[in-house]
């Protein structure tokens, strides 16, 4: 299979600085307009993923010896601190949140055990890292990762994405399957559709990456391998708690509307049975939840 060229490279690095700092915008956005620690750690992570992206920018453009002064190993280890730091934000985000309809008794020891299992391929890309050989290739920084245990890492991390893709999805189904149809339906669908294909695309990102990288696509490119996997895993995190939240809002908004509606009516009618379980009432439950898994 062929390598991919330095013109392919500068494509991919350019349009990646720019969806990255469209990403880190909306995260800021949000955290500013909800100031919660969830919305804040989201940000953090699509800040330092943007930094990360920035500094493989420069490692490709710049002069080893004009910009670096012939050392190119501290420049190295900072863009890799910006790696792990959006890494953890991001994965811890997106734990949270997709764990967020499982049931109360088993939502803790899920969330631990997740974490566990993030951590065994956080520990396994940070050896690869700390093993990395640095020097200067020409007028340029070259880097070289230990690319079994980084590529295996990140397929622990894949897996991981997969096992949450689950996790999310079989409450979301069941929530559905026992609802009416109306609101609660329209909502679940909602969250369901957005945040499964974000995972599904952190998944065959990952995945695909690390298939090229085998097959000898990227060549001594590494920064484009790097770039879909970071991207995917930013997006798999920030871009679907975003959703979710407007979502929520939007329901938020239709329900107190209804409420306004109807309030009048039921406080007059006197004579009015118990209300049956509708679909308004799960979305009221679902969004309850919602409320309490925030922090």
């Amino acid at each position: 299979m062929s390598t991919i060229n330095a013109h392919v490279v500068d494509q991919v690095l350019g349009a990646s600085i720019a969806m990255g700092a469209h990403n880190f915008y909306i995260c800021v956005r949000v955290a500013m307009e909800k100031k919660t620690k969830l919305e804040v750690a989201q940000a953090i992570g699509s800040f330092f993923q943007l930094m990360n992206q920035i500094c493989a920018v420069i490692t490709f453009t710049q002069s080893a010896t004009s910009f670096f002064g012939s050392n190119c190993r501290p420049f190295s280890d900072f863009a890799s601190f910006n790696y792990f730091i959006f890494q953890l934000f991001s994965t811890a985000v997106l734990i949270y949140r997709a764990t967020c309809l499982v049931a109360n008794t088993h939502r803790k020891n899920m969330r631990i055990g997740y974490g566990v299992f993030f951590l065994i391929g956080y520990a396994t890309v940070m050896y690869s890292v700390i093993m990395k050989k640095v020097k200067i290739n020409g007028d340029s920084c070259s880097t070289s990762f230990d690319a079994p245990t980084n590529n295996a890492g990140k397929i622990i991390i894949a897996v991981l994405y997969i096992f949450l893709f689950i996790t999310f999805l079989i409450p979301a189904m069941n929530h559905m399957k026992s609802a009416r149809t109306g609101l609660a339906t329209n909502y679940l669908f909602k969250v369901s559709r957005n945040v499964s294909s974000r995972i599904i695309f952190a998944i065959l990102g990952y995945l695909i990456s690390v298939v090229l990288s085998y097959a000898g696509v990227f060549g001594p490119y590494f920064q484009v391998q790097f770039t879909i996997q970071n991207y995917c895993a930013i997006i798999a995190s920030t871009a679907s708690f975003t959703t979710m939240a407007n979502v929520t809002n939007d329901q938020s908004t239709n329900m107190k509307t209804n409420n306004g509606i109807h309030a009048s009516k039921n406080l007059n009618d006197t004579n009015a049975k118990p209300k049956a379980v509708t679909s308004s009432n799960v979305l009221s439950q679902a969004s309850k939840t919602e409320n309490a898994t925030s922090v």
